[in-house]
C-alpha cells in the first residue's frame, strides 16, 4: 500500500526503517521466549504459582522498559535514520516512520509476549485469531489512512501502531479473565530471573533481529555498489523473502512450548518427534514458496513498484530470483536455532542466529562479489545460509547427545 499509495521511494524508506521495527520484535521475543521457556517448564513440573510470578514480573519490567525506550527513540529518530543508511530521497520517509512507531513500542513488545504465552496457557487458536484480527485491522487502516485520508507513510506507521494496541488490549483482557491458567499476581522483583530470561531468550532475540541486521548490511552494500536502483529493487525483494523467514520462525516458535514442556516432563522421545515434524513442514513450505516466487517474480515486482521503468522492473526481477535461493536453506538453521533455545541450551542458538546475518553474511557477499561483481550481492545470503547450516547441524549433534542423556535419566 505504501508503494502504490505514496511512492517506490517511500517503500524504500520504510524498508530502510525496518531494522528499527525488528529491534522492537527482537526485544519482545527475547523476553517472550525466555519467559515462556521458564513458564512452560515450571508448569510441566507442576509449579503453577511460580509460573504466575515469572509472568507477572516480566510484564511489569517490560512496561517500564518500553516507556523509556519509546522516549529515547522518538527524540533520536533522525540519528537512527542516518545510521540505518537513509538516503537524501528516503530520509524523510524513514524518520517519519520511526518517529510514529516509537510511542507504540510498549504495545509491540507486550503484544508479542502475550502472543507467545497464549499457547502455553492452552489457547493457541485464540492467539491466532487475535493476531489475525490485528493484521486485518492494520490492512484496513492502511487503506483508509493512505488512500482515503492521504496520510502517507505517517498513516501507515500509525495504522500499525493502532493494530498492536488493539491486540495488546485483547490479550490483557484474556489474562485477566477466569479462563486463563496463567494469571497476574504479586511478586518481588528478581533481577536474577530477568537475567535468566534474557539468557534463554537470547537466541530467539538474535534470530528475530537478524532480518534487521541483514537489511542493514544489504542497504550498506547495495547503496555503495549499486545505488538507488538497487535500494528500490531490494525494498520489494526484502519484503517477499521475509515471508519465508517468518514462516520458519513461526514453526520454531509454535514447537517451542511443546519442546520446553516435554523437556520439563523428561520426554525426549516426543521432543525428537516434534523436530521431525518441523523439518518436514519447513521443507515442503520452502520449496513451494521458492517455486512460486521464482515463477511469479515479474508480477510481484510490478505489484510493489508498478510505476517504475521497464529497465528497473527487469533488474528487480532478476535480483529477486537470485536472492530468493537462500530460502531453500535458511529454514533448517532457523528451526535448529529455536530448537536449541527450547531445550534451554542458548549458546547454540545464539551462535547460529548471530553468525547467520553478520559474519557469514558479510563473508558471503564479499566472496560472491569477487566472482560476479555487484550482482554477487544478491547471492550473498545464499552462501551465508550454507555456512550457517553446516554450523547448525554440528551444534545439533551436541544437543542430540543431551537428549540421549535425558532419556537415560541423567
Amino acid at each position: 500500500m505504501v508503494a502504490r499509495g505514496v511512492s517506490a521511494q517511500a517503500l524504500a524508506g520504510v524498508n530502510i526503517a525496518s531494522p528499527y521495527v525488528t529491534v522492537l520484535w527482537a526485544m519482545a521475543i527475547l523476553f517472550a521466549v525466555g519467559t515462556s521457556t521458564i513458564v512452560a517448564r515450571l508448569m510441566g513440573e507442576g509449579h503453577d504459582e511460580d509460573a504466575d510470578r515469572v509472568f507477572s514480573q516480566t510484564v511489569f519490567f517490560l512496561v517500564v522498559f518500553s516507556i523509556i525506550f519509546s522516549i529515547v527513540t522518538f527524540f533520536g529518530a533522525g540519528i537512527i535514520g542516518n545510521f540505518l543508511g537513509a538516503t537524501e530521497n528516503t530520509r524523510e520517509y524513514t524518520v517519519t516512520y520511526i518517529r510514529t512507531i516509537a510511542p507504540f513500542s510498549l504495545f509491540f513488545i507486550t503484544a508479542y509476549l502475550f502472543e507467545i504465552l497464549m499457547p502455553i496457557d492452552g489457547f493457541p487458536k485464540l492467539a491466532s485469531i487475535v493476531v489475525s484480527v490485528g493484521v486485518v485491522t492494520n490492512c484496513i487502516l492502511d487503506y483508509v489512512f493512505i488512500f482515503i485520508l492521504g496520510w502517507g507513510v505517517w498513516g501507515a506507521a500509525f495504522a500499525t501502531g493502532i493494530a498492536q494496541l488493539l491486540v495488546t488490549v485483547i490479550f490483557v483482557l484474556h489474562f485477566l479473565g477466569k479462563k486463563s491458567n496463567i494469571r497476574f499476581c504479586k511478586f518481588h522483583m528478581d533481577w536474577k530471573l530477568i537475567g535468566q530470561e534474557v539468557w534463554r531468550g537470547l537466541p530467539a532475540g538474535v534470530a528475530e533481529v537478524s532480518p534487521g541486521l541483514a537489511v542493514f548490511i544489504f542497504v550498506r552494500f547495495i547503496g555503495h555498489y549499486i545505488g538507488e536502483q538497487g535500494l528500490v529493487a531490494y525494498s520489494a525483494t526484502g519484503y517477499v523473502s521475509a515471508i519465508l523467514v517468518i514462516v520458519a520462525v513461526a514453526i520454531g516458535q509454535g514447537a517451542q512450548p511443546l519442546v520446553s514442556y516435554n523437556n520439563g516432563a523428561q520426554r525426549p522421545d516426543i521432543i525428537k518427534q516434534i523436530l521431525k515434524f518441523e523439518f518436514k513442514d519447513v521443507a515442503i513450505i520452502s520449496v513451494c514458496v521458492f517455486a512460486l516466487v521464482f515463477a511469479c517474480a515479474p508480477y510481484i515486482i510490478k505489484f510493489f513498484i508498478p510505476d517504475e521503468s521497464a529497465e528497473l522492473i527487469a533488474y528487480a526481477t532478476k535480483a529477486m530470483r537470485m536472492f530468493i535461493t537462500f530460502s531453500l536453506i535458511d529454514v533448517y538453521s532457523i528451526v535448529l536455532s529455536q530448537y536449541a533455545t527450547a531445550l534451554e541450551r542458548p549458546i547454540s542458538g545464539v551462535l547460529i542466529a548471530f553468525f547467520r546475518t553478520t559474519i557469514f553474511l558479510i563473508a558471503g557477499i564479499i566472496i560472491m562479489m569477487k566472482f560476479m561483481g555487484s550482482e554477487g550481492i544478491w547471492l550473498g545470503m545464499t552462501l551465508s545460509e550454507a555456512f550457517t547450516l553446516i554450523m547448525a547441524v554440528t551444534l545439533y549433534r551436541k544437543n542430540h547427545g543431551y537428549l540421549d542423556h535425558l532419556s537415560k535419566g541423567d
